[in-house]
């Protein structure tokens, strides 16, 4: 697995158009550009596009804060079954568990 690249990272959008996930100000990491309406994908709401730059932006620290509870959780996993399996702590452990590897592309 490929590290990636350290946070925190911030949106810009200079050109007000075009939404930059940024790292140390001025390295960019990503870009949501404004789509053209006839692109089955296109956001042309620029509040969502910056919605969605904010949640790629807030990724590192995502990660780090559910690295951080990793100590506190349940550490069995539902699918081992008996009563645990039952438990919404241990359902939402496992949860934490495969958003910190999939984020690691795991």
């Amino acid at each position: 697995m490929t590290q990636h690249t350290p946070g925190p990272w911030a949106v810009g959008c200079p050109d007000g158009k075009t939404h930059y996930i940024m790292v140390g100000g001025h390295t960019e990491i990503a870009n949501l550009p404004h789509c053209r309406a006839e692109s089955s994908y296109a956001i042309e709401d620029g509040f969502e596009r910056r919605a969605n730059a904010d949640l790629i932006a807030a990724a590192p620290a995502l990660l780090d804060a559910l690295n951080g509870i990793l100590p506190f959780i349940a550490q069995s996993s539902a699918s081992e079954g008996g009563a645990a399996k039952y438990s919404d702590a241990v359902r939402a452990a496992d949860a934490v568990r495969a958003a910190i590897a999939k984020a690691k592309g795991e």
